[in-house]
């Protein structure tokens, strides 16, 4: 097994996975959401991904929604919105 990162993967961290299977439909969707740094350092974007799969196979379509915000923006939002523990 190879531990090494991809590059692809740097600077990403997924938050969440919901897989989700309506009841009485072969269908399913998988949303993802992730945070992940800009090239440049500057920007944090949080991306939420929904697929949809029949039997395994995408079946798309393949919904992507991005938010982007400053570092300094998102250090400031949980200051003022988090808990100190």
């Amino acid at each position: 097994m190879n531990s090494a990162p991809r590059s692809n993967d740097l600077g990403r961290l997924r938050l969440h996975h919901d897989p989700v299977s309506p009841e009485g439909h072969q269908v399913q969707a998988h949303r993802d959401v992730m945070l992940q740094a800009s090239p440049d350092g500057r920007t944090v974007v949080l991306i939420e991904i929904e697929e949809r799969y029949s039997d395994h196979h995408a079946a798309g379509p393949e919904q992507e929604v991005r938010y982007e915000i400053s570092v300094s923006e998102l250090v400031q939002l949980i200051r003022a919105h988090g808990a100190r523990l």
